[in-house]
């Protein structure tokens, strides 16, 4: 059975086309890292909803959404406008991409984002983090460095993170400007003969670039 839940807008924080999205964490809402929820909101076209990725860890007391805003789009338009205080009603969690399935049994995991597909990047770090010996990398391609919101998270997680941007080289000398299509080859050759997944979110084109560089057999994809 489905689960509703209503819930209270907590924080927002706007990020050039993106927003942090904080809400109270409902009750009795448990999920698995990877997962995502359905955003449910009444409209002058009717009901609508969209999918969006949980980046709050299993620990965490509020649930957080990394979200890119469209301009034309109909829930865009919702959370352009929500405050904080207002409610909102999700459904879910749903999603398969999770520890369970990606495996557990690993020398090296490589997580990979685009923009907002950093999102349920956030918790599977942290899970194989705390609950494993993986070797774990994250990559994060985003626009600006201003984007690169969950950076300091992964850094006290001491997580070795790689940052590239792509539309001005970043002030930050540990990140670099480009692409990580450039990179992540050289990360995967040590593991070659190792147990490995890379595992990545992000818009289609993203995704079906990482899969130029990336073998399919050591690989689970995300992407919209």
């Amino acid at each position: 059975m489905i689960k509703e839940y209503f819930c209270k807008v907590v924080k927002k924080v706007k990020i050039r086309n993106k927003i942090l999205l904080y809400l109270e964490r409902p009750m009795g809402f448990d999920f698995s890292p990877g997962q995502f929820v359905l955003f449910v909101a009444e409209t002058k076209i009717g009901t609508i909803s969209r999918a969006y990725s949980i980046a709050s860890t299993p620990d965490e007391n509020h649930l957080i959404f990394y979200i890119s805003l469209l301009s034309k789009g109909a829930m865009s338009t919702v959370l352009k406008d929500i405050r904080a205080d207002d409610e909102l009603k999700i459904r879910g969690p749903f999603g398969e991409v999770t520890p369970e399935k990606i495996g557990q049994d690993l020398d090296k995991i490589i997580l990979v984002g685009a923009g907002s597909g950093i999102a349920p990047i956030r918790p599977l770090a942290w899970w194989y983090k705390k609950h494993t010996d993986v070797n774990v990398t994250v990559y994060h391609q985003a626009r600006y460095e201003d984007e690169l919101v969950f950076m300091e998270d992964f850094l006290r997680w001491k997580i070795d993170f790689r940052g590239f941007v792509s539309r001005q080289p970043p002030k930050n000398e540990t990140l670099k400007y480009g692409y990580i299509t450039d990179d992540i080859s050289k990360i995967i050759k040590p593991y070659q003969n190792k147990k490995i997944k890379v595992v990545a979110f992000g818009p289609r084109g993203f995704v079906e670039k990482i899969k130029t560089v990336v073998d399919e057999t050591i690989l689970i994809t995300e992407g919209w």
